[in-house]
């Protein structure tokens, strides 16, 4: 209403009213400005119409285009997202933020000897298990397979980082209960920070790759941090 009084112009938009209940309605509005004889705002016309079965069928696509089918988290192309507005953000505010890539050890073995099924409750809990480990503000996406990723924002510092990341490492280890069988694995964690290894997407995830392979190649359960020279060099004697 302010916005009319003050352009003179029709005001569009919608809003969201919740009933005692509980029970959220989202309503599109239009008020439009009416004018006296001389031109000045006598008085401002309101009209609205009810529209959450809309809004209820926009949020089910948004869930379905952006979700993991399985595990539903974000999935690839919501994290990509996620990833740009937190380049975004840390260029903007001079923040620092963390990214983890994390692949399963020994998942193949285990779809493999249990089936696909149990393969897939298995990936519905590890992703419940890592996202308990970390806040409501970060992110955690399933990329496919046993392959998935976290977005750790407003991080502090590296070490900040490191207690996160033993945490994830330590709820894997703790045994997974699939179809009667108790199920063990473990995971490889890479980590790469932003903006200290690189500042554009592409780099940032090639990063924490490399990192997490590195950490296989030593024998899993355990996390890499990135460095230039293991881009350079490939070498895993300065890994942590």
């Amino acid at each position: 209403i302010q916005s009319v009084l003050d352009t003179g112009e029709p005001c569009r938009g919608d809003r969201v009213f919740q009933t005692p209940s509980g029970r959220s309605y989202f309503f599109e509005y239009i008020y439009t400005p009416v004018f006296d004889e001389n031109g000045k705002i006598e008085a401002i016309a309101g009209n609205s119409r009810d529209i959450t079965e809309r809004k209820i069928d926009e949020a089910k696509i948004y869930q379905l285009a952006n979700s993991d089918d399985l595990t539903g988290l974000p999935n690839r192309r919501l994290f990509s997202d996620r990833l740009e507005q937190a380049i975004k953000q840390g260029r903007r505010e001079d923040k620092v933020f963390a990214l983890l890539s994390l692949d399963l050890d020994k998942f193949k073995k285990i779809n493999d000897r249990l089936g696909h099924e149990a393969g897939d409750l298995l990936l519905q809990q590890v992703g419940e298990r890592i996202r308990a480990c970390v806040r409501d503000i970060d992110t955690v996406a399933r990329m496919g397979g046993d392959e998935f990723t976290i977005i750790l924002t407003n991080i502090l510092n590296a070490e900040q980082t490191k207690i996160v990341t033993e945490k994830i490492l330590t709820e894997l280890t703790k045994p997974f209960q699939i179809k009667h069988h108790h199920v063990d694995i473990s995971g490889s964690i890479g980590i790469t920070l932003f903006p200290q290894d690189g500042l554009e997407p592409g780099a940032l995830v090639g990063n924490a790759d490399r990192a997490m392979y590195a950490a296989k190649k030593l024998g899993g359960n355990r996390f890499s941090i990135y460095t230039r020279e293991l881009r350079e060099s490939g070498s895993t004697d300065y890994l942590i």
